[in-house]
């Protein structure tokens, strides 16, 4: 089966790529620590979530831009206990997102699956996410997974509870329904020490093993088998875990129900309110339950219609949005130049100022020797004052002008920053421009290369070509941090 999907995918050549780029996902919990990964290899904050909210509502795209030219697109998901997303939309989110990035030869280098080490047992949500994980990869996916444990750093505070972090992932490995089968089918376990050069080895650790044929479960039961995504593994886990759900708040109803009928029965109206709003809270869990079942009923034309409008809605914002930067980078350009202008002029009015005060000292001067020739020591003694007086005069401008040169310095170089800051981000949004062009159905693939349907090459976003920048060689070699072996 794998030589046949392998030998039905599209052509490795991929959109606004080189050959030497990756497309990374960032798996895992809601609190696992993805945005703090992704933000250290970033070195900027991509806006961490605090508390059991998720700032991650979709799939978000990244980039990394390493020394040697080496793009890394890093690719943050939700977790399945989103507190702002249904499992099923996660799920519809995350599958739309690979089987489209598939079809249109977009080519995942390996996914990091991040674990917090703090969880000293795996809880439901914990199991549930890592369950529906292990379907949406496949076995043969799983050499190219590395199973990370996050906020060590907790944990070193103090002995015992490092020690206890020891046993919790030793009994991660050793438990194949958790990390185990993975681990012996090629997973690499790591810690994660919080620090940039270790995510940085292990995003460099994924580029080595990488396989450019590699598919996921979900992509070849998607596009090449034509499953809808309820008979996908992960839809057909999704189904399980709605179900078992169901028949537990299906019999809490019906004991909920015989309640309040005793209770009616019994003139206990408060109590009967009680588990009335209980009985009809829970019925709304299964009301819900049962649409989430329907929703996964859908195949991949409908999933990509569906989830199309979002990516293009995304995309279109993002082209106004490079708009309106480099309207504020022209902004700021001519604002630069203005302040320049006003340094200059400046300067000038200052040396001219200057020149004359020389000039009147030196009359001043003349003067005063004369003065001192011809006797005159009252006559001296007032040009000893004038002089003093220019001299000073000359000081507070030469004060004043270095001050008036310093704030418009400041200015400059925040002026700089800012330019700095809005072009990386130009460049940035311009590498992802076409991704999402692609993922909206708004980009097409032809011969490699990336192209926009007429309609959207009014909007003024240029595709990138296929090639790029030639690696300078391996970036990490081998280390304990990233070997199959846990350090």
């Amino acid at each position: 089966m794998a030589s046949e999907t392998q030998a039905e995918q599209p052509p490795a050549v991929q959109v606004g790529l080189s050959p030497e780029d990756a497309i990374i996902a960032v798996m895992g919990v809601t609190g696992s620590g993805k945005s703090s990964f992704i933000s250290l290899l970033l070195e900027e904050d991509i806006g961490v979530g605090h508390g059991l909210t998720s700032c991650t509502t979709a799939v978000e795209m990244h980039i990394l831009e390493r020394e040697n030219g080496r793009k890394i697109f890093l690719i943050d998901t939700p977790g399945f206990d989103d507190t702002n997303r249904p499992d099923i939309e996660v799920l519809k989110d995350v599958a739309f997102f690979l089987s489209q990035t598939y079809r249109q030869a977009i080519q995942l280098t390996g996914i990091v699956y991040l674990h917090k080490i703090t969880d000293n047992r795996m809880s439901g949500s914990s199991v549930r996410n890592l369950s529906m994980f292990k379907q949406l990869c496949g076995e043969s996916v799983y050499p190219h997974v590395v199973l990370a444990t996050t906020m060590w750093s907790y944990l070193d505070k103090s002995p015992v509870l490092h020690e206890e972090g020891e046993r919790h992932m030793k009994e991660l490995i050793a438990r194949p329904d958790w990390w185990g089968f993975m681990h012996d089918r090629g997973s690499k376990v790591v810690r994660h020490t919080g620090e940039r050069e270790s995510a940085l080895r292990i995003i460099d650790s994924l580029i080595e093993s990488r396989d450019r044929n590699m598919t996921l479960n979900i992509q070849r039961e998607l596009v090449v088998e034509e499953l809808s995504l309820e008979k996908t593994g992960a839809g057909r886990e999704a189904e399980k875990e709605i179900q078992d759900a169901k028949v537990k708040w299906e019999e809490q109803v019906k004991t909920l129900q015989d309640d309040y009928e005793t209770a009616l029965k019994d003139r206990d109206q408060q109590v009967a309110a009680m588990l009335k709003a209980q009985r009809d809270e829970l019925q709304g869990k299964i009301e819900a339950a049962t649409h989430a079942q329907q929703a996964l009923k859908i195949n991949l034309e409908r999933l990509l219609e569906e989830k199309s409008a979002d990516y293009k809605s995304l995309h279109e914002q993002l082209v106004r949005e490079q708009r309106s930067n480099e309207a504020l980078i022209a902004r700021y350009e001519q604002q630069q130049a203005q302040l320049q202008k006003e340094r200059k002029q400046e300067a000038d009015s200052y040396l001219e100022q200057k020149a004359q005060f020389e000039k009147q000292l030196k009359q001043i001067e003349e003067r005063s020797q004369q003065a001192d020739r011809q006797k005159e020591q009252d006559y001296a003694v007032k040009l000893e004052a004038d002089r003093r007086r220019h001299e000073q005069w000359k000081n507070e401008l030469e004060e004043r002008f270095q001050q008036k040169d310093a704030d418009l310095q400041k200015k400059q170089a925040e002026l700089s920053t800012k330019i700095q800051t809005s072009k990386k981000k130009k460049n940035k949004r311009e590498l992802i421009t076409p991704v999402l062009g692609v993922l909206s159905s708004v980009g097409l693939i032809v011969a490699g290369v990336l192209t926009f349907q007429p309609d959207m090459v009014a909007t003024g976003v240029s595709g990138l070509s296929s090639g790029g920048n030639e690696a300078a060689g391996n970036e990490a070699g081998g280390n304990e941090d990233t070997a199959n072996e846990v350090p």
